[in-house]
């Protein structure tokens, strides 16, 4: 899920040896990892990310029995930073909980590390930027007055098709296994490192979005040079492509079709564009929800005045991928049918589509959403009879 590739800083030495079943036996500052260790360089890094977020847990469940830290914490996460239900410690540690006393004050003090350790994790900490505590479920049902959430941890490469569930736990170190598949029906408190930032904490560029201009279009044809719009879109079996404990899904919308000019006498496949749902609630997203995200503008009519300029083929190919960004590399080629319009001196002709596509690389952790295609000469939103796409686990309707 995500990515943690950083240098070994004061925090490594601070670890010794985690027993996330309630036993913490860290003695002086040892190294963690030690240099005879038959483990890669990747692989060290990873222990002391999956480490560093297992005592953070433990020290974060102490600070939430004070339900001034808990009131603090649902302010924060009801910001919904980069589109979700989390807030990064970051943006939270400095603030003042009781007197004299920060959030990040409250998380040292009870860090599992000795005294002389625990005064260097300030310093530390700053480095690990994207570190999160989010609430992916039942936020709007937490009363944090009378109800102290446990909290479960997102390790470092965690694959959600790979495991059926998840360890949480409370303060008094009492282990709970919670179902990956069914969302729990109690708050539950998430830690992690965000998908959605780099280490620093800075939100990835594709989870900066921007609105698409307002376009005039028919209601039921398509139009050369309107706005083609993923207005609606649906998953009732999200719990199979992304578990609750991952949050809101992340959805890539892939479009390829082809293009050509009066030049060409065959078509190349044309990677239209890629765009990102990822700001849907759960439940929005398993009930079908208005996204109404500008795709690309239809240019399938050639103007015999500019030959050279391309024009689109009469079908696109839309495939969806959630994201988790694990494992090692997925790739697969994309290409869409129809024909091409084209101008050759002053007449109109359809050239053939091309036989090669565009590959894409995307991870084994992310989850492959299927593909529908879509022709220019459809109704909209969708084909009769149902008046939907389906690539057999999103439906979905444009205009």
């Amino acid at each position: 899920m995500n990515s943690i590739l950083s240098k070994n800083f004061a925090l490594s030495i601070c670890l010794n040896s985690l027993l996330f079943l309630g036993l913490f036996s860290l003695s002086g500052c040892e190294e963690a990892i030690r240099d005879s260790d038959p483990i890669s360089e990747f692989d060290a890094h990873r222990m002391d990310a999956n480490q560093i977020l297992q005592n953070f847990s433990f020290a974060l469940a102490i600070v939430i029995e004070n339900q001034s830290a808990r009131e603090l914490l649902q302010h924060e996460i009801s910001k919904e930073f980069g589109g979700d239900f989390q807030v990064l410690f970051k943006d939270i540690k400095d603030q003042e909980v009781i007197s004299g006393k920060t959030f990040g004050d409250m998380v040292f003090d009870n860090f599992p590390a000795s005294p002389d350790c625990r005064a260097s994790l300030p310093a530390s900490f700053s480095e690990w930027g994207s570190l999160q505590i989010s609430m992916p479920v039942q936020f709007q049902e937490w009363d944090n007055k009378n109800y102290v959430p446990l909290i479960a941890v997102v390790p470092v490469d965690f694959d959600d098709q790979k495991v059926n569930q998840i360890t949480a736990r409370g303060s008094n170190s009492a282990v709970s296994y919670l179902d990956l598949k069914n969302e729990p029906t109690l708050p539950v408190l998430v830690v992690s490192f965000s998908e959605r930032t780099d280490k620093t904490g800075k939100l990835l560029p594709e989870y900066e979005h921007l609105s698409p201009s307002d376009t005039d279009f028919d209601d039921f044809n398509r139009i050369s040079g309107d706005y083609e719009i993923l207005s609606w879109l649906q998953i009732e079996d999200l719990g199979s492509v992304e578990t609750w404990i991952l949050g809101k899904p992340e959805l890539d919308i892939l479009v390829v079709g082809s293009s050509a000019n009066g030049s060409m006498t065959t078509a190349v496949s044309k990677d239209i564009t890629k765009k990102v749902v990822d700001d849907k609630s759960r439940n929005e997203v398993q009930n079908g929800v208005e996204v109404n995200l500008g795709l690309f503008v239809w240019k399938n009519i050639p103007n015999p005045q500019y030959p050279l300029d391309e024009t689109y083929g009469s079908e696109i190919k839309v495939k969806i991928v959630e994201r988790d960004d694990t494992g090692g590399d997925w790739k697969f080629t994309l290409k869409a049918g129809g024909t091409v319009k084209v101008s050759v001196l002053g007449v109109t002709v359809e050239v053939p589509t091309a036989q090669t596509g565009i590959e894409y690389t995307y991870k084994n952790g992310d989850d492959d959403c299927g593909d529908a295609i879509v022709n220019f000469n459809d109704l909209k939103p969708g084909p009769n009879p149902f008046g939907y796409y389906n690539t057999g686990v999103v439906k979905f309707k444009e205009l």
